[in-house]
Formats: structure tokens, C-alpha cells, sequence
């Protein structure tokens, strides 16, 4: 069976890639009923942490 969903992966907002800088978290999911991939990004409260 394939995978319904990506493994979440963590990314800069600029391409600097700058620790201090704001980072989200995106992965995507298959929706069972339509077949369809959608995308998620999650933005709040993850800049505060001071290592990746």
C-alpha cells in the first residue's frame, strides 16, 4: 500500500537559512475519499527553538 502522507520536513521562510529566522514545518497528505494530495504548513510557535 503507498504512503498516504510525506515525512514533515522543516523549512526557513528565506533562503538564507538563517537559525534565528522564522521556520514551518510542511508535509502532504493523500485525502482517502477524493485521491487528491494536499499541502500543510505549520508556522506557530516553532522559532523559538534554538537548534533545528
Amino acid at each position: 500500500m503507498k504512503n498516504t502522507y510525506s515525512e514533515p520536513k522543516l523549512f526557513p521562510t528565506d533562503r538564507n537559512i538563517n537559525i534565528k529566522k522564522s521556520w514551518f514545518v510542511a508535509f502532504r497528505f493523500t485525502d482517502p475519499n477524493t485521491g487528491d494530495r494536499k499541502q500543510f504548513q505549520f508556522r506557530g510557535d516553532i522559532s523559538y527553538h534554538k537548534s533545528k
